[in-house]
Formats: C-alpha cells, structure tokens, sequence
C-alpha cells in the first residue's frame, strides 16, 4: 500500500510552517538528530492480515520547533483500499546518549555499534494508553534547532482488511 503522509498533518502553534523539512522514512531506518530529511512524503508499507507495520515522519527546522504536535488519518492504498486512524497509534522516538562506544567482541564490532552521541530507543506513545481518555504524555514536543525527530507510526492491519 502506498501511503501519502501530508504536511497538514503537523501542527505547530508558534513556528512558521514555511521553514519545517518533514519526510516520511520506513521502520527500519535508523534517525539519529544529524539525519537529513528526505522529501518523500509517502512510503509503500507491506504486511498481512492482523500484522503491525509502521514507517517514521521525519521533522526538521533550523531554527527550532516548539510545541509540535501530529494527528494522522485513514491511511489509503493506490486501489482504494483504506485502514482507519483507529488502528494507528504515533509514538515521539526518544533519543538518549551513549557515551562510550560499542565494545569489541573477539575482535570484531558488536552486532549493533553504537558511536558516542544521542540514539533513538524509547518509543513514548502521545497519549497514555493506561489513562481513560487521552492523556498526552508524548506530544507535543519541542525539535531543538538543527535537530532531525522522528515519529513512529505504527499501523495494525486489520484482520479484516481489504488487499491494496
């Protein structure tokens, strides 16, 4: 399925939207605050019935963002095909600092190395998903300026779900 990510879905009360990059990257892509945002804005997702998939929305501003906030809607496939927002949760990637870098194994790198600087890891969902209502614990956020943050969005298809 291929999905369109649209600029609208970014809400920031105090920043002009002309000077934000956001781009949307697959899961598996590692963004560290120095990543460049790309200018895709949509991304083509595969998963089978009662799976979770999920892509990340990169956003960026020179000069900082305060207050940033993200709402998404249906996602939509090139035949028509929808899954409703209902079964999308977003995620604000938290970055913490490594401060030495990977250790060597028999000589070699670890199987995942990490260099000193500030790493994604924590996944923090906006809203508390234990509180009754919504209770934002995740967003909004601040992006320091010059920094690249990501959010995750994890998609569930449901079992139910129509092919595209």
């Amino acid at each position: 399925m291929h999905t369109p990510v649209i600029l609208a879905l970014l809400a920031c009360p105090t920043t002009a939207l002309a000077s934000w990059e956001v781009g949307v990257v697959p899961a598996t892509q590692k963004v560290l605050p120095d990543t460049a945002v790309p200018e895709d804005t949509g991304i083509t997702l595969g998963a089978g019935l009662n799976e979770q998939e999920g892509f990340q929305v990169l956003v960026r501003d020179e000069d900082g963002l305060v207050g940033v906030d993200m709402t998404i809607s249906d996602l939509s496939g090139t035949d028509g095909a929808t899954i409703d927002e209902s079964r999308l949760e977003l995620f604000r990637e938290h970055y913490f600092e490594i401060e030495q870098a990977s250790a060597m194994f028999m000589g070699e790198i670890a199987d995942h190395p990490r260099e000193p600087g500030r790493h994604p890891d924590p996944l923090i969902p906006f809203d508390d998903p234990w509180a009754e209502g919504e209770l934002p614990v995740g967003a909004p956020f601040d992006v320091p300026a010059g920094e690249t943050w990501a959010v995750w969005v994890g998609v569930h298809v449901p079992i139910e779900a129509e092919p595209g």
